[in-house]
């Protein structure tokens, strides 16, 4: 890149996001900037500007980002089985109530949790 190719700027960035940035600089052992150029050139290759939030980039999530994903995914299906399980027994025990009173097996599940 010729140095009249180059356009000058000031840009504001969050504190953190620098300090992520300034890691990941010296991690790639280049410049912040080049560090900046390198992130926004590869964001943009081959992209429309209006890709919706949806899209998401694999090769942006680093190893402790896909691990901290997996165990919250691991959290919220291990949370579903737990509420499913409360549920069967929820029924089940419902039913058998009504089957005592002699019931038509239709449970009138909102008028217990009511009270």
């Amino acid at each position: 890149m010729k140095k009249d190719d180059t356009y000058r700027s000031q840009f504001r960035l969050p504190y953190d996001l620098y300090e992520k940035l300034k890691a990941e600089s010296e991690k790639n052992r280049r410049s912040l900037n080049a560090e900046i150029v390198a992130r926004l050139d590869k964001s943009l290759e081959g992209q429309s500007p209006s890709h919706g939030e949806d899209s998401v980039d694999e090769e942006s999530f680093s190893a402790d980002d896909v691990l901290l994903m997996y165990r919250e995914l691991d959290t919220a299906v291990k949370n579903i089985q737990r509420l499913r399980a409360s549920r069967e027994k929820f029924l089940n025990r419902h039913d058998s109530k009504n089957e005592k009173k002699g019931g038509s097996g239709k449970v009138d599940i909102e008028d217990d949790l009511l009270k």
